[in-house]
């Protein structure tokens, strides 16, 4: 094993177990040592969170745990040191990523920013609350190709279906895609709205980059 992948499967270990003592002097290691940062993120960071979840939940939806809130701390802290050298020209695409007004419930959004980052992606986060003319103008405003809502309470879906509406009304509907995920929706939901439905961070990043036509990440 070259010295460069045993730095990576370390770090990689390091965010599964959530190292959070070793994080950034591991992280720091492998930049010194000329790894590229989409090397990090894919084979570190997305392995690790993608494997942690894999484990855990296998086909069924994500649901919170210790084990998986301190492996996104871990995977926070590493991206925070690499986003200095991410190179705005390698981005695969554009999101705009929340949770709908009257939902403060952000974690989960919180996380899929990480994961989608790791695969390439300018995300525009916009947080929690988020009115629905909000996401559609910033998707407008930053030429995203997907926007991206996590909802956890049943009040989001009036505005999810807002931004359907709006998409439509904007003439955008066929451009921008609209993917939700969150412990309220569900696969029957979606297909009724005719939207993307999404149930994890690696199902999630898996849509948005066959929609970018990334087919191979």
């Amino acid at each position: 094993m070259s010295v460069n992948i045993e730095i990576v499967e370390r770090l990689k270990n390091i965010i599964l177990s959530a190292n959070l003592d070793n994080v950034a002097t591991t992280t720091k290691e492998a930049l010194d040592n000329g790894i590229e940062t989409s090397v990090i993120m894919r084979d570190a960071i997305s392995a690790a969170l993608n494997e942690l979840q894999e484990n855990q939940y296998h086909d069924y939806k994500v649901w919170y745990t210790p084990e998986l809130f301190l492996a996104y701390e871990a995977a926070r802290q590493c991206l925070d040191i690499l986003k200095p050298y991410i190179k705005s020209n390698e981005t695969v695409g554009t999101i705009v990523l929340g949770t709908p007004e009257g939902d403060t419930h952000d974690v989960g959004a919180k996380w899929l920013a990480i994961s989608l980052i790791c695969a390439g992606f300018k995300v525009i986060y916009l947080g929690r609350d988020v009115s629905p003319s909000l996401f559609v103008n910033k998707a407008i405003e930053t030429n995203a190709q997907i926007i991206g809502v996590s909802c956890h309470q049943t009040t989001g879906f009036k505005k999810i279906e807002e931004i359907i509406d709006l998409l439509v009304e904007t003439g955008l509907s066929n451009k921008i895609m609209l993917m939700a995920g969150g412990s309220v929706i569900t696969e029957k939901y979606a297909k009724n709205l005719k939207i993307s439905y999404t149930k994890s961070a690696p199902s999630a990043v898996k849509l948005a980059l066959e929609h970018v036509g990334v087919h191979n990440a």
